[in-house]
């Protein structure tokens, strides 16, 4: 009987541990964000089956900000009990760099955020007043250490390969030139060796344009190291991933991105260190896609202040241009926020992916990725979800569960902060790389 009552007791244990709550913490590029948060909603059963809570310090939804936590249950994957994913995004490079050697994340959103949540309603909060305490009462097992990375650019390309992850290929994601709010229409072109000109501290914009009397300048506001983006269009336009660049900053009178702020000031951005690299002055840049695209969207740069300094722009004041991810163009370009936005999306080489009309919110009417998916235009890289290849084996529901996220955003999500794999014609081996037909 005492055999008996073991037996039972050993496999109700195994049973209880076969289903124990599984949490799983996601890092790495933000401009791929809104195809994977929307897996996670869909894995889970459908955004209406889902607790979430979010930080509106940084985006107006669960879709689109740097910190959220989401709560369900996965059918596929019924081991792993209510799944908990919580999210802080940063960039492709630093993702990768976190995961790599094992760097804490000290923002990740506890599950207490939830507690007045109920399926299907995000809660907001700020940055201020979101917990990001571990729920090591809840996971006894919970570090700070990031699980999975998404990335806009492999591992190879970042310098981060002491230890090698396991990427997968979940998409394909397409980057824009946006030229800023004030700027003309006739700064709607972009090639190579303008970006380069641009990216050496400013380009006039008859260079765009062939009109001499066009004398204002152009400068680029853009990402830090952290960044997949940056990595993928230096390599894009020929400056190189580790090439030097002079990035722009914009001084704000009230809210970024939002009506009645205007750019009071325009200098070189400052000096920095970013994943334990110095950068000088006009090297680095903004830390995420949502900050660039709120400032192109912010009118004023045509008029700032250009004060004396090291950092002081010689040209004076004139137009920003940037490059960021899909979902950051629809940002800068929607008139929702501030009526009257001239920011537009340029074309890449002359070619354009986005075709008119363009809504309020910044979407236009649909995207040519006919141009993505035959090579024409060539400005995209594969988004990868990875991990160490020990986390099937420290975590194998978490493994299950980000596997299940992967195929999601590989089959159908995906198409939403980009391009489908199964639909392209046309691979690279590497960014910037030679374009061939398959």
């Amino acid at each position: 009987m005492k055999k008996t009552i073991l037996a039972a007791t050993a496999a109700s244990l195994m049973a209880f541990s076969a289903q124990a709550d599984t949490v799983i913490h996601i890092t790495g590029s933000s401009a791929f964000r809104n195809a994977t948060i929307t897996a996670i909603q869909n894995v889970m059963g459908g955004a209406a089956n889902v607790k979430s809570a979010y930080s509106s310090s940084s985006g107006s939804g669960v879709t689109s900000t740097n910190r959220a936590i989401l709560q369900g249950s996965i059918a596929s994957v019924p081991a792993a009990g209510v799944v908990t994913v919580k999210c802080s995004w940063s960039g492709s490079t630093g993702g990768i760099k976190t995961v790599v050697q094992n760097i804490a994340v000290t923002t990740w959103p506890s599950i207490t955020n939830l507690s007045a949540a109920v399926n299907g309603t995000p809660l907001a909060f700020t940055d201020a007043t979101m917990s990001y305490a571990l729920d090591t009462g809840t996971f006894p097992a919970e570090t700070s250490l990031a699980d999975v990375t998404m990335e806009d650019s492999s591992q190879a390309a970042t310098g981060f390969t002491t230890v090698s992850l396991v990427e997968q290929q979940v998409g394909i994601i397409a980057f824009e030139w946006v030229a800023g709010n004030d700027s003309p229409s006739t700064l709607d072109n972009m090639t190579p060796l303008l970006a380069q000109a641009v990216l050496s501290g400013g380009a006039p914009l008859s260079q765009f344009t062939g009109n001499p009397a066009d004398t204002k300048y152009v400068y680029v506001i853009g990402r830090n190291f952290d960044s997949g983006t940056r990595l993928s269009c230096l390599a894009e336009t020929g400056v190189g991933v580790f090439g030097g660049v002079q990035h722009v900053q914009g001084t704000v009178s009230g809210t970024v991105g939002t009506a009645g702020s205007s750019i009071t000031t325009l200098k070189l951005y400052p000096a920095e260190t970013v994943l334990g690299q110095a950068f000088g002055i006009g090297q680095s840049g903004y830390s995420s896609g949502s900050f660039v695209s709120d400032l192109l969207a912010t009118p004023g740069s045509s008029t700032a202040a250009t004060p004396a300094g090291a950092d002081q722009l010689l040209f004076g004041n004139g137009y920003t241009v940037g490059y960021i991810g899909r979902a950051d163009a629809q940002r800068a370009t929607k008139t929702s926020a501030i009526a009257g936005n001239t920011a537009h999306r340029m074309k890449w080489n002359g070619y354009s992916i986005a075709n008119g009309p363009i809504g309020s919110n910044g979407v236009p009417a649909s995207y040519n990725d006919n141009l993505i998916t035959e090579g024409l235009y060539s400005l995209w890289e594969y988004q990868n979800l990875a991990y160490r290849s020990s986390y099937g084996t420290t975590s194998p529901n978490g493994k299950a569960v980000a596997d299940a996220i992967a195929n999601r955003i590989l089959t159908v999500d995906g198409a939403l902060s980009g391009t489908l794999i199964s639909t392209m014609n046309v691979s690279k081996a590497v960014e910037g790389g030679v374009i061939t037909h398959l």
